[in-house]
């Protein structure tokens, strides 16, 4: 008899579909909000184009980021590889975007055809090889000069000043989040003690195929053709310098230069909210 279970796991799709639509997180738009800051990504990412600049929310979900993105532009599509999710997004947004059905490995629309593209916490589902093609097809989508902005959880390489500050100002909510992520690394070591840390899987959520820190998505992206990395500025940075974003890149070029052990001991993490150009 088929084993549907080890079926689904090896179907990222089913997956998708099973644990995201069909009861893990029913609170849909809450959840999403919560977790993935939308208007925050969406505000990064339109900052600098005009209004009727072609935007792609890919991967769209329940729809939530295509809601703060459609407030501020008319160009806006969505596309996901799920029937339900689209039908879902449709429904939040009404005739305000564009839907369209579509793997992200092949993407059902013109080349250079948006001046920017939107990801959110999708790459961390996909295996090496479905993440290259995801990305090249972005790429070719995109128009010269475009930008690709991503929502990327980043895991396992925060330091001790990360650490401290997380156990001090963070809430109840995200220091589970980071205790149950340390667990999950554990226990998926020793499920696969010869995988690099980019391979462990099951880290945070079952579908969860890879971990990423910042270097390991900017090495994938470079390899596609991305150059320019910027980083949307967290609150505590905004606090530190004042607003000021002149300090902010400085201190991010000094944080991607520095040696792990300074990362490890004195340095603050500068996030996943990353915008990239073509």
């Amino acid at each position: 008899m088929k084993d549907e279970g080890a079926s689904i796991k090896n179907n990222s799709h089913l997956q998708y579909d099973r644990s995201y639509f069909e009861g893990l997180h029913t609170t849909s738009l809450t959840y999403e909000k919560v977790y993935a800051n939308y208007a925050k990504i969406a505000f990064f990412a339109l900052e600098g184009l005009a209004k009727d600049a072609r935007i792609l929310d890919l991967g769209c979900g329940f729809g939530g980021l295509t809601k703060e993105l459609v407030k501020n532009s008319g160009g806006v599509f969505s596309v996901d590889i799920s029937l339900d999710g689209v039908l879902k997004t449709k429904s939040l947004n009404k005739d305000r975007a564009r839907f369209v059905v579509g793997n992200g490995e092949f993407i059902p629309l013109k080349s250079e055809m948006f001046d920017c593209v939107i990801v959110s916490h999708v790459f961390e589902h996909l295996t090496d090889s479905e993440a290259e093609r995801m990305q090249k097809e972005i790429y070719r989508i995109l128009k010269p000069g475009g930008n690709l902005v991503i929502d990327q959880p980043f895991f396992g390489h925060h330091g001790i000043v990360d650490l401290a500050l997380v156990f001090l100002l963070s809430s109840p909510r995200e220091r589970r989040w980071f205790y149950n992520g340390f667990k999950d690394l554990i226990r998926a070591r020793k499920k696969n003690p010869k995988a690099d840390f980019h391979h462990l899987e099951e880290v945070l959520a079952p579908s969860h195929r890879r971990v990423y820190n910042v270097f390991l998505l900017i090495k994938e992206l470079s390899r596609i053709g991305f150059s320019e990395f910027k980083f949307l500025q967290k609150k505590l940075f905004r606090i530190l310098f004042f607003k000021s974003k002149t300090l902010f890149n400085s201190y991010v070029k000094f944080y991607l230069k520095s040696p792990e052990f300074m990362r490890r001991l004195f340095l603050i993490d500068i996030g996943g909210i990353v915008k990239a150009k073509k």
